[in-house]
């Protein structure tokens, strides 16, 4: 049992890994920030956010205090597929437009030369990449929700080693190259 440490109250709780997440930590922002989507991490009410979870730690200034946006996976990993959007008014050669149409759970690009009016036509944008996050460090301790009223805070490390069996391998793929990443070292 230990005494959270990033969530307010004085509840104790059981946490922590079988197996480490840092080998190292050399350094993290100066102060620790509100998280700021502590509802994406919520299941049936409850949740946790583990250590090493990829974040965004900012300064919203003398208003907002410092802050910590937790990506999960799933947020992550949509960054790099690109995303449609519907045409609302469709004119001209829907082909040479470049619009697409859905064809199960897929996007394929149309063929049609003239606008079909039963048909849904998609603009395609391209993957804004991880780096559209801001992701700057990754977390040092896991942090427990309660609840959706859960008010918790994190400590972001931007300089360490922490161990790549620890990350999804996927994020892992999609995160090693950021800049703002390069003080992590990811090591077996």
């Amino acid at each position: 049992m230990g005494q959270m440490g990033n969530t307010f109250g004085s509840k104790s709780v059981s946490m922590g890994h079988a197996r480490k997440v840092w080998r190292e930590v050399k350094d993290q922002f100066p102060a620790g920030g509100v998280v700021t989507n502590i509802s994406d991490w919520l299941s049936n009410g409850v949740g946790k956010i583990r250590c090493g979870v990829f974040a965004k730690w900012f300064d919203a200034g003398s208003n907002g205090g410092k802050k910590v946006t937790c990506y999960t996976k799933e947020q992550i990993l949509a960054t790099l597929s690109p995303t449609y959007t519907a045409v609302a008014e469709p004119s001209g050669n829907p082909k040479t437009k470049g619009y697409y149409e859905k064809s199960g759970n897929d996007y394929v690009a149309t063929t049609d030369t003239s606008v079909t009016e039963s048909k849904t036509y998609y603009e395609k944008h391209d993957a804004a990449g991880v780096a559209s996050l801001g992701i700057n460090g990754a977390l040092l301790y896991d942090i427990d929700i309660e609840s959706g009223d859960t008010v918790a805070t994190a400590t972001v490390v931007y300089a360490g080693e922490m161990y790549s069996y620890m990350v999804d391998p996927d994020v892992l793929a999609a995160v090693k190259d950021l800049a703002a990443l390069s003080e992590i070292k990811f090591v077996s």
